[in-house]
């Protein structure tokens, strides 16, 4: 008798399924992105005609943010699809953007990798974002405002990077900006360089920047901004540093929900040995410290001693 209850209970739940109105998902272009490669481009990265790495709403407005490795930050508003260049970071080569030295040209995940807002953006106008430079090349790597007047440099200083073992290519770099007119589409404010991590490679870089969806004010967590840092390429080589070219897991960081590799130049700058930790860098009102993963799946990580700088 329970069987055949059974058996009536599913025979109806298919009536009404097969009675429920179909679900049709549609997909369709929402706006066509500004080509900011070469057509007819032979490099490596050159022939992506747009190279979109995120896209983030804006808290508690209309529009989208939307970067590309390339070098721009739009603004896109939701309602007439208007794309305006917020601010560019592309310097180089004859661009007329904000920093001289960004690495965008070869490898995958350089340009400008992130942005992120502060979660008190609506009050406070904050975000932050992560590019990569090439501190090989010539010139200044503070912030040139020619084509961004409404941006104040005066009193900006770069940071002395967290440098690996090894030979560097890279350095990834993570600004804080504070826009004091955000009922526009130009950027009028302010930029602090807030902390540079020196790379043994171009790949895995400084990138995912995260807060913890969960914190509100008064929380130890509230706006404390934790960065993902890749390994920099040196877990691919045992050139670099080091002895073994196993990479070690990856695991999960308790606050971010973001996934980083080992070592990473971070923790290796702090004396962590080669293959033993990844990390995160965790930035808060009481300065940096650094998240250390150990390598056994599933940890939760670690904090060291905080480091020098306050926010």
């Amino acid at each position: 008798m329970r069987i055949k209850a059974i058996v009536l209970v599913l025979a109806g739940l298919a009536l009404h399924a097969a009675d429920a109105p179909r679900i049709t998902l549609q997909l369709t272009d929402f706006v066509a992105m500004p080509i900011t490669g070469t057509i007819d481009g032979k490099g490596q990265t050159d022939g992506m005609l747009a190279r979109i790495n995120s896209l983030r709403e804006e808290p508690g407005g209309s529009r989208f943010f939307v970067n590309d490795l390339n070098g721009p930050l739009y603004i896109l508003d939701k309602a007439t699809k208007k794309l305006t260049v917020y601010l560019d970071f592309n310097g180089r080569d004859g661009h007329t953007g904000i920093f001289h030295k960004l690495s965008f040209d070869t490898g995958y995940a350089g340009g400008l990798v992130s942005v992120q807002f502060d979660p008190d953006y609506t009050r406070n106008g904050r975000f932050y974002t992560v590019h990569i430079e090439d501190p090989s090349l010539t010139g200044s790597n503070a912030p040139d405002n020619t084509s961004v007047p409404g941006l104040r440099v005066a009193g900006y200083t770069t940071t002395a990077p967290i440098a690996p073992p090894g030979p560097t290519q890279r350095e990834g770099v993570l600004i804080d900006w504070t826009d004091s007119s955000r009922a526009n589409a130009t950027f009028e404010g302010t930029a602090r360089e807030i902390l540079r991590v020196a790379l043994n490679t171009r790949i895995h870089p400084l990138g995912a920047l995260s807060f913890d969806p969960t914190a509100r004010k008064g929380d130890p967590d509230w706006r404390v901004l934790y960065v993902g840092c890749g390994d920099g390429g040196s877990g691919e080589s045992p050139r670099i540093c080091r002895s073994r070219s196993r990479r070690a897991p990856s695991a999960r960081t308790a606050a971010t929900g973001s996934r980083t590799t080992t070592p990473s130049p971070a923790c290796a700058a702090r004396g962590r040995s080669s293959g033993r930790s990844a990390c995160a860098i965790r930035i808060g009102s009481r300065g940096r410290s650094i998240l250390r993963i150990p390598r056994t799946s599933g940890s939760l990580p670690t904090r060291s001693a905080s480091t020098h700088g306050r926010r």
